[in-house]
């Protein structure tokens, strides 16, 4: 299975890769999660774009609809209240109905809490799952 399903496997089975396939280095996500290994050697944005795109949702009509409001950006540009990195709001992204729907939705849909690794479990060399504090998913 190790090779089948590497990326599960590797995480939460790791002794078990090392026995059979030599892939117990690859626990440590320094050595895992490289940008060679995620085919991610390419910036996710060329520089200067998310400025332009933070300043198009903040000024242009067609985003106006949402009511942006700037906290903060670089040089406390278009309203922002602070000098920093962008923050932007959209305050009124979504409707009360809306809302609801989602809520439902989830209820219908099983949404459950996002796990994280936790320790090592000695008989098997799998990973406990905790809930996590940061994430979110369905």
């Amino acid at each position: 299975e190790c090779t089948n399903n590497p990326g599960w496997m590797i995480v939460n089975c790791c002794q078990s890769c090392e026995e059979k396939e030599g892939y117990g280095h690859l626990i440590d996500s320094e050595v895992r999660c490289t940008r060679e290994r995620l085919n991610a050697t390419q910036a996710a944005f060329d520089a200067g774009s998310l400025d332009d795109l933070f300043t198009k949702w903040a000024t242009e009509d067609k985003f106006q609809q949402y009511e942006p409001s700037v906290i903060s950006s670089p040089g406390k540009t278009h309203g922002a209240e602070h000098d920093g990195p962008w923050i932007l709001t959209f305050d009124s992204f979504i409707d009360d109905e809306e809302i609801e729907a989602l809520l439902k939705g989830a209820e219908y849909g099983g949404f459950e809490r996002s796990t994280d690794q936790g320790k090592v479990v000695a008989s098997s060399g799998e990973k406990e799952k905790v809930i996590s504090t940061s994430r979110t998913s369905s």
